[in-house]
């Protein structure tokens, strides 16, 4: 901000002028310092009054402007300064970045005016500096007037030239000096030598020069000054004159309408037509037209309208605002035009028929209407929130924002509305912490207001903070009790917090206070299908699609009611939409019933929506549905899914890629669309029963699994994927048991025939990757709306690229609840790998310092100015100088005013074949520790049945019954300290050592697109169950162990987190007696039977 030091008096010749102007200065200054942006805006448009070519005033407009979002204001103000002075660098700067600011700008036109900005003469290295990621400089200026005494307007020119923004990086304040005490470190241009040059004669001469240069210009501009008004007065005395005219004729009609009921349009229209000697009112305004300008001062208007604002015109003005608020609008419309012919400067009549028009949704007429309420009284705010609100219609967002931000910046009264509407374009345009202010500031002016305390918490919850939402909607609560979206919103809450009971209620309460609900029911079915109930969310979503569903796949929401609240605000659940929308809830319970192999339910609802969008990703799930249901009673034994579905298929369906890329390249590509159902394979039935095998084995599973649930916010427990880990982690203990049996690695049970494995199709050693495989098989079928695939088998051209996993721990502005804990610990390390890795970005001790300085993603990106990544390094186990690639850590800018930190792991060919080569040294050695325990196991258990063997035929029997009952009952565990002896438990420990490599760099790997974290901790508790021992504790509170092994560079280090709570929880559990799973669950169609009972005991 410029600070005009020499106060500039052009109105009156006096020295109160002069000190009015200088306190409006020193005003201005005050009111920037502590960041009031209206009110030093209204102060300098004083100053421009007072002399409309200030060009200090119009930059420090402008910067005010800037500060309030309002760039197309901003623009104008530059315009007019580059009108007077073309390489004004200051306005050339502003102008650029405003107009950076706008969705659409030239950046040609950009580019340009920054080259005008850097190439202008005089102005040394004078930059702008907002503090925000379009500064193009760090470096700031402090320049101020040259003489704070000299109040000359003779130098104009030049000085319009000296007079630059000046901002402090702490405060962005205006830098201002005492009137008192001379500055000398402004810039002043002047062809003539500096002062210190010339001689006493010259200096006075030259003073001489300019005294009487600016009593010349002060008259000559006093003079215009004079005529000027004089000729206003005169136009104003004729207008005056014509308009009492014009009233006197109207009275007549004014008086009947006073004194009778409210006249229809059609009677008001024929008592316009009858006054006078049979001429019309428009016609005697005709010949007034030449008379009526429009007013070139803010003054003047205000006479014009107070003058025009009489009880005649007010009373028509009220019989259109009574069409308007009786749902009346054509009407209104055409009364409102009526008045209009004969008063066109009256604002609010413009803004009555804007009104109008905007309800029967003729939003340019509105919009027309409204600028024009806004050229005759430009400080509306009314007017600038209504054309904001049809802009918003007509989705020009950022337009309507500078309209939004202009209304606020008029708003005299406190209009909550203004700031309402402004928080929900905030919210539409993802700017959740500015439409999260505007709420608040909602909340404070109107404290009782409910859908902006809704709203608060919709804000809050999108951002990452359940608990804070939680208690805005509380207070929505209280002001209305049976608000449903604000109970609705609440179960949201607990859902993204992982609490079941507590969202399920909140859920029913709303359901209860308005059963059709639409929010409700499409949130609760949610819940109940990431719970694994997935039969309890197609009957919430059924419900849905009864209700709001007879349009089909053509709906996207549109006819959904939102409860007993307007849908500008009470809508909404907590994952930051208004309204559900039907092709997800179809979408959604297709996926359910292909869950629980409901098929053919699930190709009606694919069908429904590709037959609306049929580039609807939905067809993939389709064509993944078709292919199981063909493979539904084929032996697992006989095929590997990953393997048999086209590489293609998969890549685009985890890129979200339009299906027509497959379609149209279908030959090229060897993709073949799926034939229809094969009629003599039936669906799946719901209620099937288990046999007696099948369901020891589904009850083992259900007490395993439950070791695999997180005990971190936003991880919700889910049923269905539990029981999968724990069938899972079953079928890896006997697969695996009879590999250690054998006790060599060239045995016959080492060997695969490479039909169910992802790695090779040919004959094979059973490998680290086979193991995992039976993993991803059980995920694959548990979860199809989750692509679970192994990196190497996408398309060959994504592979080469690396695609890879994706995890976001914040996006946006929203802080994701399940990962953001890991924040703090990933931004350290991103901050200790910058200079290493972007050692050209950190070049200085300045940036080192701010680099060490910075605790938010703000000011990194701020301090890098560009996106950009770093690499975890992850270290040989192997060799100790090999240092493989581990995890990318990624900062991006988000419009708006958002980032994306997440990790990025990609799948290359290269990062494949190092991390692959370390899994084998590793499996390679666990299988010959194994070995070792293995045979101490086998000679205990030879000593045992050597030392039993003279027992007594009674014991026998009593051994035999035990026996029995144990092949049917809960397998017991004991201790690990009272169960090992001392070799077994340093074999165990150095065995556990192994496990915990293979899972580190498992997790460091990442080698599917989803699900790697879950398989490799179920993998963990089936290698340790292949020994006969139990994971028997769960994973402790906050503890997450694939994020502990990514962000650690070497396995010791994540051993020594893992092993204080993983090593005490190791205990004997046998399950050599009970039945085979991969005997028992052969087939998909076995496999689904098992998991539809998830939720049984």
């Amino acid at each position: 901000m410029i600070n005009n030091s020499p106060p500039i008096a052009i109105v009156k010749n006096d020295n109160t002028s002069i000190i009015n102007i200088y306190q409006y200065q020193i005003k201005s200054i005050e009111y920037y310092n502590n960041e009031k942006y209206v009110e030093c805006m209204n102060i300098l448009n004083k100053l421009i009054e007072l002399n409309t070519n200030d060009i200090i005033a119009l930059c420090n407009r402008a910067t005010c402007n800037y500060k309030l979002e309002l760039y197309k204001h901003c623009i104008k103000d530059c315009d007019i300064i580059l009108c007077n002075d073309p390489n004004n660098k200051i306005a050339l700067l502003r102008k650029a970045k405003a107009l950076k600011q706008l969705s659409n700008y030239d950046i040609e036109l950009v580019n340009s005016l920054r080259k005008r900005a850097n190439s202008s003469w005089g102005y040394l290295s004078v930059t702008i500096d907002d503090n925000d990621e379009y500064d193009y400089k760090n470096n700031n200026i402090n320049i101020n007037n040259n003489n704070n005494n000299n109040n000359n307007n003779n130098n104009n020119n030049n000085n319009n030239k000296n007079n630059n923004e000046i901002h402090t990086k702490q405060h962005n304040t205006i830098s201002s000096s005492s009137p008192k005490t001379p500055t000398t470190s402004s810039i002043f241009i002047s062809t003539s030598p500096p002062l210190s040059q010339q001689s006493p004669q010259q200096q006075k001469q030259q003073q001489q020069q300019q005294q009487q240069q600016q009593q010349q210009q002060q008259q000559q501009e006093q003079m215009l000054i004079y005529q000027e008004q004089q000729q206003q007065q005169e136009q104003m005395l004729i207008y005056q004159e014509q308009q009492q005219q014009f009233l006197q004729e109207q009275q007549e009609m004014i008086d009947d309408l006073l004194s009778s009921p409210p006249l229809s349009l059609s009677e008001i229209h024929q008592k316009q037509q009858k006054l006078g000697d049979g001429g019309s009112i428009e016609e005697e305004y005709e010949e007034d037209e030449e008379i009526i300008v429009k007013s070139e001062s803010m003054e003047e208007l205000n006479k014009l309208l107070e003058q025009l604002s009489t009880e005649n015109i007010a009373t028509l003005i009220s019989q259109g605002n009574t069409f308007v608020n009786a749902g009346q609008y054509e009407e209104a419309i055409e009364l409102f035009t009526m008045i209009i012919d004969n008063n066109p400067l009256v604002p609010s009549l413009y803004l009555g028929r804007g009104t109008s028009n905007a309800f029967l949704g003729q939003l340019d007429e509105a919009i027309n209407d409204f600028s024009r309420a806004i050229e005759l009284d430009n400080t509306s705010s009314d007017a600038y929130k209504r054309r904001a609100q049809s802009k918003v219609a007509k989705s020009m967002e950022q337009e309507a924002l500078e309209d939004f931000n202009q209304a606020v910046a008029f708003d005299k009264e406190d209009d909550y509305d203004i700031y309402y509407n402004r928080g929900l374009l905030h919210y539409q345009m993802r700017n959740y912490e500015r439409a999260l202010k505007d709420f608040k500031k909602v909340t404070s002016i109107e404290p009782s207001h409910k859908l902006a305390w809704n709203r608060v918490g919709l804000c809050l919850n999108v951002n990452g903070y359940p608990m804070e939402a939680y208690q805005a909607f509380v207070e929505a609560l209280k002001i209305d009790p049976n608000f449903e979206a604000s109970h609705t919103n609440i179960g949201q809450c607990w859902k993204d917090l992982g609490r079941f009971d507590q969202s399920y209620q909140s859920f029913s309460k709303a359901l209860e206070i308005y059963p059709n609900y639409s929010n409700a029911l499409h949130l609760r079915g949610l819940l109940f299908f990431n719970s694994g109930r997935h039969i309890d969310a197609i009957k919430d979503w059924n419900l849905f699609l009864k209700f709001y569903g007879n349009g089909g796949a053509n709906s996207s929401g549109s006819n959904i009611k939102s409860g007993n609240h307007n849908s500008s605000g009470g809508g909404g659940g907590g994952n930051g939409e208004e309204l559900s929308s039907i092709i997800d809830v179809r979408q959604f319970r297709g996926i359910a019933n292909q869950s629980i192999g409901s098929f053919r339910k699930a190709l009606t609802d694919y069908d429904q929506i590709l037959q609306s969008n049929p580039l609807h990703n939905c067809f993939y799930q389709r064509e993944i549905a078709l292919w199981t249901h063909h493979h539904l009673n084929q032996p697992l034994s006989a095929y590997n899914i990953d393997r048999s579905i086209n590489c293609y298929l998969k890549t685009f369906q985890c890129q979200r890629i339009p299906s027509t890329s497959l379609t149209c390249n279908s030959i090229s590509l060897g993709f073949k669309v799926q034939s229809n159902f094969n009629q003599s394979i039936v669906d799946i039935e719901i209620s099937h029963q288990l046999n007696s095998e099948q369901l020891s084995l589904f009850k083992e599973a259900k007490r395993i699994g439950e070791m695999l649930q997180y005990n971190c916010d936003g991880f919700l427990a889910n049923s269905r994927q539990k029981l999968q880990c724990g069938l899972s982690v079953i079928e890896m203990a006997q697969t695996l048991k009879k590999l250690w049996l054998s006790g060599n690695k060239k045995s016959n049970v080492f060997q695969l025939d490479g039909k169910s494995s992802s790695i090779s199709t040919k004959k094979h050693a059973f490998g680290w990757r086979d193991l995992y495989d039976i993993g991803v098989k059980w995920r694959q079928i548990s979860e199809p709306n989750d692509p679970v695939w192994w990196g190497d088998l996408l398309s060959p051209e994504q592979f080469k690229e690396g695609f890879g996993s994706h995890t976001p721990i914040i996006t946006g502005q929203c802080k994701v609840v399940r990962y953001y804990p890991m924040f703090e610990k990933s931004f350290e390390i991103m901050k200790l790998l910058l200079p290493i890795q972007h050692p050209s970005s950190i070049s200085n001790q300045s940036i080192l310092d701010q680099l060490e300085s910075a605790t938010n993603c703000k000011d990194l990106y701020k301090l890098m100015k560009k996106d950009f990544f770093v690499v975890t390094p992850c270290y040989s186990r192997s060799n100790e100088n090999k240092v493989m690639e581990g995890t990318r850590l990624t900062l991006q800018y988000i419009h708006p005013e958002g980032y994306e930190f997440a990790i990025r792991t990609p799948s290359t060919p290269y990062r494949w074949e190092q991390y692959s080569q370390e899994l084998d040294i590793i499996w390679d050695q666990l299988i010959d520790k194994i070995f070792i325990y293995q045979n101490i196991i086998n000679s205990k258990e030879d000593d045992l049945i050597s030392s039993t063997s003279t027992s007594t035929s009674t014991s026998t029997s009593t051994s035999t019954s035990t026996s029995t009952s144990t092949s049917t009952s809960t397998p017991t565990s004991t201790s690990s300290t009272s169960s090992f002896s001392n070799q077994e438990s340093i074999l165990l420990d150095e065995i556990s050592e192994l496990i915990l490599c293979l899972s580190f760099y498992w997790y460091n790997f990442m080698p599917l697109s989803r699900g790697s974290a879950a398989l490799g901790f179920t993998t963990l508790l089936g290698l340790f169950l292949s020994l006969d021992i139990a994971i028997t504790s769960p994973i402790p509170k906050n503890q997450q162990p694939d994020w502990e092994a990514i962000l650690r560079p070497t396995t010791t280090s994540f051993i020594s987190v893992i092993e204080p709570w993983l090593y005490p929880a190791r205990s004997k559990f046998n399950l050599q007696t009970t039945s085979l799973v991969s005997s028992q669950f052969n087939t998909i169609k076995k496999m689904i039977q098992v998991l539809n009972n998830s939720n049984k005991d």
